[in-house]
């Protein structure tokens, strides 16, 4: 989620210049399933309208769906938020909580990782500084072709617990943003969705919506993104109160606890998820 939101964040300007509306990448033809593309025509008297048309439709010329007024699809999409993207304010109380405390549960894990992975990074420079000091208490014992062989070993496998560890603060960072991310999400995007700037409707829209399906009429259907289809899914508060309960996690494909991870915005490393594996 947190992905999502920073990725369509950086692009808000270029999708402005190059796209032209915010709501180009979300919105859908309902006929042919094919892309709304942002046009301007030009009327008689040389006044100039901006539209929505199907690209089946300008490129093709094979798709019924006409020309739609961007302010028209506007306010299909806004009148879409608030009649049914609706998360119950009562449900979302009681779910947030939870959630929330059983997120940080997950990302307080990456978080022992990281100190794992900072003790190892200090024993390994404590093994390097020993090595010098031994060559340079006792030449003989420790010579200088093996010193520099043990540093050569040494030094690799610092460089790859750097490297690992910079990782590893990278996903606990994203994973307090994406807590927040969350938060915002649960709070009632509808509410919000009407006075928002454009540059945040398009980020809203790309973490709720895959697609958008336009007809003359309004939203036809929608696709939710999996982070979201993953919120609004019935059974989740059972499955918060379940995982609550648990001593230890897992990580299994289908698990609570991977979807979790997976809405903070990042697939886990190998190694981070065969650890936490180890420990159940």
């Amino acid at each position: 989620m947190q992905a999502v939101l920073t990725s369509q964040k950086m692009a808000g300007d270029r999708t402005r210049k190059h796209q032209g509306h915010y709501l180009v990448g979300t919105v859908y033809c309902g006929l042919c399933g094919k892309r709304l593309m942002y046009t301007k025509c030009t009327g008689r008297h040389g006044r100039k309208f901006d539209y929505l048309v199907c690209s089946g439709r300008h490129k093709e010329k094979s798709c019924g769906l006409p020309y739609m007024p961007v302010e028209k699809v506007e306010k299909f999409v806004t009148a879409h938020y608030e009649t049914r993207i609706s998360v119950d304010a009562e449900r979302v109380a009681a779910l947030e909580p939870s959630f929330i405390e059983q997120f940080r549960r997950v990302f307080g894990l990456r978080q022992k990782e990281v100190e794992r992975i900072e003790r190892r990074v200090d024993e390994i420079r404590g093994q390097q500084k020993q090595l010098v000091d031994s060559h340079l208490a006792n030449p003989k014992a420790v010579p200088l072709h093996l010193l520099e062989e043990k540093q050569d070993e040494l030094d690799q496998e610092l460089k790859a617990a750097e490297s690992q560890l910079g990782r590893a603060k990278g996903d606990v960072e994203k994973g307090e943003e994406a807590i927040a991310q969350v938060r915002r999400l649960l709070s009632g995007s509808s509410a919000a969705y009407r006075g928002a700037t454009p540059v945040f409707r398009r980020q809203l829209n790309q973490a709720v919506f895959a697609k958008v399906f336009l007809g003359q009429e309004g939203v036809t259907a929608t696709q939710p993104t999996a982070e979201f289809a993953m919120v609004l899914k019935e059974d989740l508060a059972s499955r918060l109160r379940k995982l609550a309960g648990q001593r230890n996690l897992a990580f299994g494909r289908g698990s609570t606890e991977r979807d979790l991870v997976e809405l903070g915005g990042f697939e886990p490393p190998t190694s981070w998820v065969r650890s936490r594996r180890s420990a159940s």
